[in-house]
């Protein structure tokens, strides 16, 4: 025997060694096996002790594996040695722990069976407590305690007497001094300010909360609620639990019952003898520990039973200085429950570590914000829910900022509306994205799912997604995820691209060299693919596009800022046209040198501003080779403005660029602006009936010259700065033969120093 375990190493280990013959080398093998005792006494308990341990108790085979004799106890009243086994392995088997004073103190705990082995060591803690009572104990400073409940008994000397706190609401206690509680009431709920007891000074509890009740096994409704809320001198024993033993709960029964208390430590869920199982009813432990900033560990839950809606919810918020959580939640969620694990562990910055969570159900918004704010977790636990219903898992780890690992594979096929949503938005550290199942989408579901997940590096090769991608599934998804190489592929989605379904999914990628290979949907809702790849710098092709229909910003900056693209889509093969479809969609991109082929047939606008500022900024396009939209007679408005503005290396185009016969206001407002034409496309309308159909057309172009116009109706109504300064003398003009209105000169019109030819 040894007080401590460096001390038995040093005078009992023993040693094989191992060694091939021949081999001048060898190495020594620990045999002995030692085991650490940790235990824990009532404070009436002060004589030194028999302590012993027997094998196979009941077998008719019983052996003493030791016994030690006069064993001091501390001033706490705990006692701690360390047995040496040398030789070997030692089978436990109902092995039993006999503590003994020599007279009336005979004591007994029972040993799990076990091997023991050799060259390992095995702690051993067990508490000889009478746990029966509710007990509180004065720290280093006399205090006096009032009970705020009539039903409450309370005893100074270890239950021969008891004293009614409604008689004597008040009791003091010395220094280190205690005083069991027992109670007939069914309730303690916090009303005001209303906590079991007050004390004067710090003060510890433990025991078995139960001996509070009339009934020790059942909790009734909001039974402890608030029991201990706010109360900063009170703490959990550092060697005697505080057990929550109830075997069947009420609703809100542990609700905010330590909110905002000082303790340090957790109390126990569970009876002096079994791990205790229960299903949490709704609202049950909501709040329990809000806020306890302290507290630097949780306590093990029931894993057996249902958590029923708002069971877990907030439980550990706030807890700032937790770093450890319980080891496994619940496997099943009650029927028809939610928000089982809501803001769990929301702003727990010190937490290290993630319970198990197997549940194969989350129900709505079940884990809900449960590690948001998290900063200090740097892995998720595995998440095999096969089923996810609504808010499932939002806000699950964001700004969980040191997290470099999230789970492997989220295997949900069908997805809910919301329930990956931002679920690990801004964890910057992540550095690779888990990989997702799901077939069918819903609204919202991958949302800002990885938002500034700005170390991001690698994501699945494809989707499994099919079909639709409804509003919003997938906005911003990626977006800002800098680090990242490559999109996956999103092959089976040929349906239609809801409002927002994909705004901005990529957006800000600067690393993504590689695109999807084809965008497969045959529609695409307002915003759909909004911005997808805005400021993808390093993309250098662009999908193949299918989409024959595209509402309002459904393309709208869609490649904006990709400096380096070169080869955008073959085509853009959609007829129908919302509001501002195109615009800016390819802004920026200074690399591009050709643009996708437009449809032949008509095109319904259904709205203005189609293609406004499509290619501007496209300092690479030189030729321009086919009609834009041959097929389509009648513009919109603003349908081309600015649509190839600072295009400055834009030089070839054909005279038939230009095909419709009936203009509106502002269509070719700045088209070619800046660039680097020679010689206008032919403008064939003769009649011109919008303001500013033709305005700043020509600005700043200043190598053209030769322009073809043969409205008969020109003025300073439709062609203000029509070319604008700067472009040379010397051009040739082709007007209308039958004019019904004289040409503006200069700026507006005609420029200065050009022949007009009829």
């Amino acid at each position: 025997y040894a007080a401590t375990f460096k001390e038995a190493v040093q005078k009992y280990s023993t040693f094989t060694a191992e060694a091939t013959y021949g081999n001048p080398s060898f190495s020594l093998v620990q045999g002995t096996t030692f085991l650490m005792f940790s235990l824990s006494f009532e404070d009436d308990v002060n004589t030194s002790l028999t302590i012993s341990l027997k094998n196979n108790v009941g077998s008719g085979s019983e052996t003493t594996l030791f016994t030690r004799s006069s064993v001091a106890l501390d001033a706490d009243h705990n006692a701690s040695f360390v047995a040496a086994f040398p030789g070997g392995t030692i089978t436990l088997s109902s092995a039993k722990l006999n503590v003994s004073d020599g007279g009336s103190l005979n004591l007994t705990k029972s040993l799990a069976s076990v091997s023991l082995q050799g060259n390992r060591y095995y702690n051993v803690a067990r508490a000889f407590l009478d746990l029966t009572y509710f007990t509180i104990q004065a720290r280093d400073a006399a205090t006096s305690i009032t009970f705020n409940y009539s039903t409450i008994e309370y005893s100074t000397d270890n239950g021969s007497s008891w004293i009614s706190a409604g008689s004597v609401p008040t009791v003091a206690l010395a220094a280190g001094q205690s005083l069991k509680v027992r109670g007939s009431g069914t309730s303690y709920k916090n009303t005001a300010t209303n906590t079991i007891f007050t004390s004067t000074a710090s003060c510890y509890i433990y025991g078995d909360i139960m001996s509070l009740f009339s009934n020790p096994t059942t909790l009734g409704s909001e039974a402890l609620r608030g029991a201990f809320k706010d109360m900063a001198n009170i703490d959990m024993h550092p060697a005697r639990p505080l057990l929550l033993s109830a075997q069947a709960l009420g609703q809100n029964c542990y609700q905010q019952m330590f909110a905002g208390s000082s303790i340090t430590r957790a109390p126990e869920f569970h009876n002096d003898e079994d791990d205790f199982a229960a299903n949490i009813p709704s609202k049950a432990c909501y709040q329990m520990f809000q806020g306890c900033t302290s507290l630097t560990a949780a306590p093990e839950l029931p894993a057996n039973g249902t958590i029923a809606t708002e069971g877990y919810r907030e439980m550990f918020s706030g807890c700032t200085a937790m770093v450890t959580p319980p080891t496994r939640l619940a496997v099943s969620p009650a029927s028809g429950s939610d928000s089982n694990f809501r803001e769990m562990f929301k702003g727990c910055t010190s937490l290290l570590l993630s319970p198990e969570l197997p549940a194969t159900e989350v129900k709505s918004r079940g884990c809900q914000s449960m590690f948001e704010g998290c900063t200090a977790l740097t892995a998720a636990p595995d998440l095999p829910a096969l089923t996810v219903a609504n808010y499932a898992y939002n806000n699950m780890f964001l700004g969980c900022s040191a997290m470099t690992a999230g789970p492997s594979t989220l295997p949900a096929t069908t997805m809910s509306n919301y329930c990956y949503a931002s679920m690990f938005k801004n964890c910057s550290s992540l550095t690779a994205a888990p990989q997702i199942d799901a077939v069918t989408l819903a609204q919202y579901c991958f949302s800002e799912m990885f938002y500034e997940c700005q170390a991001l590096r690698t994501a699945q090769d494809a989707f499994s997604f099919s079909g639709d991608i409804p509003q919003q599934a997938c906005n911003k998804m990626f977006y800002n995820c800098a680090a990242l190489n490559k999109a996956p592929e999103m092959l089976s989605v040929t349906g239609t691209i809801g409002t927002s379904g994909c705004n901005e999914m990529y957006s800000g990628c600067g690393e993504m060299s590689i695109a999807p290979s084809s965008l497969n949907a045959a529609a695409v809702g307002t915003l759909g693919y909004k911005s997808m790849f805005y400021n993808c710098a390093k993309l250098i092709v662009s999908p193949a596009i299918a989409a024959t229909s595209i509402g309002e910003n459904g393309f709208q900056e869609m490649f904006r800022g990709c400096s380096r693209l070169q080869n955008p889509p073959a085509s853009l093969p959609a007829t129908t046209l919302g509001k501002t479809a195109y615009q800016l969609m390819f802004y920026d991109c200074s690399k591009l040198e050709s643009i996708p082929s437009f449809p032949s047939t008509a095109v319904t606008w259904n709205g203005d501003s189609a293609c406004y500022q499509m290619f501007q900024n496209c300092k690479a396009i030189k030729t321009l080779t086919e009609p834009l939209f041959s097929g389509t007679s009648t513009l919109r408005k603003g349908c081309f403005q600015d649509m190839f503005a600072h295009c400055t290396a834009l030089v070839n185009i054909p005279d038939d660029l230009l095909p419709a016969t009936t203009l509106a206001v502002d269509c070719y407002r700045g088209m070619f602006q800046d660039t680097g034409l020679t010689r206008a496309p032919f403008l064939l309308v003769e009649t011109l009936s919008w303001n500013d159909c033709y305005r700043y057309m020509f600005y700043g172009c200043k190598k053209l010259s030769y322009i073809k116009c043969l409205a008969k109706n020109p003025s300073a109504t439709y062609t203000t700065n029509f070319t604008g300064g700067g472009v040379p003398a010397g051009g040739t003009f082709v007007t209308n033969s039958v004019m019904t209105t004289t040409w503006p000169t200069g700026a507006n019109g005609i420029p200065n120093g050009w022949t007009v030819e009829p």
